[in-house]
């Protein structure tokens, strides 16, 4: 069993702002890595709002649907089989 808490990545998929780093967009879908065929949490402000399953490659993407106008900060989570929580966010 793995000792230790699994590594994931998370970013916007499409960053519309005025910046290419400025983390505003008009198109949520984010994106990432995790251990291969994970279960990705994704969570908003603590609330989760779906799951997304990694590949087998460990590449995931998770497109929210219904939020609201403004600030959201959404964090990715995996579980591994022992019990350890990776998040990025």
């Amino acid at each position: 069993m793995n000792s230790a808490a699994p590594t994931v990545t998370e970013a916007l998929v499409s960053d519309t702002g005025a910046s290419a780093t400025d983390r505003i967009t008009n198109n949520p879908t984010v994106g990432g890595t995790a251990d291969p065929n994970a279960t990705v949490v994704v969570s908003d402000s603590g609330t989760v709002i779906g799951s997304a399953a990694a590949d087998i490659n460990g590449d995931w993407s998770f497109a929210p649907v219904g939020l609201s106008e403004g600030v959201h900060t959404l964090v990715a989570s995996e579980t591994n089989a022992s019990g350890y929580t990776g998040s990025a966010g």
